[in-house]
């Protein structure tokens, strides 16, 4: 793990929300990632469509309630500008209501949910944290700002101060257990030497319960800056792909058509999506396209999360091929001709690995790789 990167922080059209279970929303990979319960130990988050009238969203909740025995229902909330839309399904858009935020939840930092502690109650509890102004408000409507009654706001204040532990965080969220009824706060934190963080507590104010744990791979992966964190920053660099010296007398003319390997590979892919699991709704290429897509994001990062500031867009991330190179170019006597391939990877140390190769190619009169980076990746 690398703790000179850092993860993107909670931005328009990503974010964490939870019921029971963590959901992972990517709207700029239009899909989401439902995690199998309600920690981040998950090693098979689901992929699942986004539709499109869930995209883009400022900030992601759910909660769940079940009003009678069997029933279970979750409720997801999408926050756009000073309005919200509920529905009961992020992939089918179903049983969209909408509604205006009051003035007094306008501007959050951070937004979450959750169901009243008895869990055959119907009643919400939404959160808006005011990360600058050190506190939150805890309210049960977000047309009226009504405030909660529930556990610790059951004096019914307007707002309530955040413990220090509680400050900073990257991405916010809650979840509840179906059968006890109590409420986790999630708050990613960033990343150390151990992997990234992720602090858990039963209460903002007072830090009730916290504790710290790492967030496993499969779903570092797939948060922005994540791929940084899990198998190293990205790095644009040039490959050897073969050289010729012409020790004679007089000009040859180095004419040879060359196999060469174009696209990604089929392991960096697997190590990418290890133990993810694909939506039925999704076509057999979009594993492809999915892994092409996180790539291309992770490479347009700047460095302080893990990126290259490489543009990618244009890149065809198809899987590894072989393919014929003619090259024709003259040597001069004496002179030697190297040919250089430019690949998209992630640096493991002082090494390279390489997780896809161009179709750009360079011939140079040098043994030394060139520096300049292809103008259709800048």
């Amino acid at each position: 793990m690398s703790s000179k990167a850092q993860l993107v922080r909670q931005k328009r059209g990503n974010d964490f929300c939870g019921t029971t279970k963590s959901y992972v929303v990517r709207s700029d990979l239009g899909c989401f990632a439902k995690l199998s319960s309600n920690t981040l130990h998950d090693a098979n988050p689901e992929i699942l469509k986004l539709h499109s009238s869930c995209t883009d969203g400022d900030h992601y909740m759910a909660y769940e309630c079940a009003p009678e025995v069997g029933s279970d229902y979750e409720y997801f909330y999408v926050i756009k500008g000073n309005t919200y839309r509920e529905v009961t399904n992020l992939s089918s858009d179903a049983d969209a209501k909408e509604g205006d935020l009051h003035k007094d939840l306008q501007g959050g930092d951070f937004y979450l949910a959750s169901s009243k502690y008895h869990h055959y109650s119907v009643s919400p509890v939404f959160i808006v944290i005011f990360e600058k102004e050190g506190y939150f408000r805890a309210v049960s409507n977000l047309s009226t700002a009504e405030p909660a009654e529930y556990l610790e706001f059951k004096d019914k204040k307007r707002q309530y101060p955040l413990h220090s532990k509680c400050k900073n965080g990257l991405y916010y969220w809650a979840t509840k257990s179906y059968w006890r009824g109590d409420v986790w706060y999630y708050i990613v934190t960033g990343i150390d030497q151990w992997g990234v963080k992720v602090h858990y507590t039963k209460n903002l104010s007072t830090n009730e319960g916290g504790y710290d744990e790492t967030i496993n791979p499969s779903v570092v992966n797939f948060l922005p800056g994540g791929l940084a964190a899990t198998i190293g920053p990205t790095v644009g660099y040039w490959k050897l792909v073969s050289s010729y010296s012409n020790t004679g007398t007089t000009a040859m003319q180095f004419s040879r058509t060359m196999e060469v390997n174009v696209g990604y590979k089929k392991s960096a892919k697997e190590e990418v999506q290890h133990n993810w699991k694909i939506g039925a709704s999704y076509s057999t290429e979009f594993e492809g396209l999915l892994f092409g897509a996180t790539c291309k994001q992770q490479f347009s990062l700047s460095a302080e999360y893990g990126g290259s500031a490489i543009n990618t867009k244009e890149e065809t991330w198809a899987e590894e091929t072989t393919t014929t190179e003619k090259v024709e170019k003259p040597v001069p006597a004496g002179e030697s001709l190297y040919i250089w391939q430019f690949c998209l990877g992630v640096r493991e140390g002082s090494t390279k690995k390489a997780l896809c190769l161009s179709q750009i190619f360079d011939f140079s009169k040098s043994s030394s790789p060139p520096t300049k980076i292809p103008a259709g990746f800048t």
